[in-house]
């Protein structure tokens, strides 16, 4: 996950339903417990399966 930018603290909150493959050209993760800037609290964004990072996770679904 560090391919595409999320937190530690992000990634283990995701679920199967948060994964948007239909969504742009490789696919996007809906983070919902993001972190804020400057503490504005947290904030929920469309992070895209970049760098290869769309590979890795459907082999981390299929295999693993």
């Amino acid at each position: 996950m560090s391919q595409v930018g999320l937190r530690i603290s992000e990634a283990y909150k995701l679920d199967l339903a948060d994964i948007k493959w239909d969504l742009g050209r490789l696919g996007k993760l809906h983070v919902h417990h993001g972190k804020g800037a400057r503490g504005s609290g947290p904030r929920e964004r469309m992070v895209p399966l970049i760098k290869g990072a769309d590979r890795t996770l459907r082999w981390f679904i299929e295999d693993v």
